[in-house]
């Protein structure tokens, strides 16, 4: 039994390590390493752009030939959205 564990663990190893060297960077997709911070900035590829912060001074549109981003946690994309009225009617027990 402690052999089956064995081969599984270094079964599991290889994969690991295997996963690890095929995470290429492409010059069409490129995801960089990010952390919160008061900083940002624009991160891009040959085919994609985009810009970041964790504040809100670089919420906007971004967009390229053939994709649109939206950023921003309160930023809207023009669409004006109908407010909804909640029935919620209050029931009163006229009993103690």
């Amino acid at each position: 039994m402690k052999r089956f564990y064995r081969w599984l663990f270094i079964l599991l190893l290889i994969l690991t390590l295997a996963g690890a060297v095929l995470a290429q960077v492409s010059p069409y997709f490129d995801v960089g390493w990010h952390v919160l911070s008061g900083g940002g900035g624009s991160r891009g590829s040959a085919g994609y752009q985009i810009d970041d912060t964790l504040g809100q001074w670089s919420g906007g549109l971004s967009n390229s030939a053939h994709y649109q981003l939206t950023t921003g946690f309160w930023h809207t994309s023009g669409v004006i959205v109908k407010t909804q009225l909640i029935y919620a009617p209050v029931v009163i027990n006229s009993q103690p």
